[in-house]
């Protein structure tokens, strides 16, 4: 079962580095220069302490993982060795 974190919980994994993500995997949230960041739908809202409290006091979040997806450096160096223009 995955762990679920409250607001308090969450700001303060946020600020550690955590990224975390609501109901799905389509959006996730991050802390970076003192705003928090929400990714969703190939959009971005920044948002101060407070705003980020007032919109996402009664969320539920869960740590982000992206499902087994990984990007393969091997593969990246067979195109530039044999496709080099």
């Amino acid at each position: 079962m995955e762990d679920k974190y409250y607001i308090n919980e969450a700001i303060k994994m946020l600020k550690e580095g955590a990224i975390l993500t609501t109901n799905n995997n389509n959006n996730h949230f991050i802390y970076k220069n003192e705003k928090f960041y929400h990714y969703f739908n190939g959009s971005l809202i920044k948002l101060d302490l407070n705003n980020f409290i007032e919109i996402y006091k009664k969320e539920v979040f869960y740590l982000y993982e992206e499902n087994g997806t990984f990007i393969d450096d091997s593969k990246d160096e067979d195109y530039y060795r044999y496709y080099k223009k």
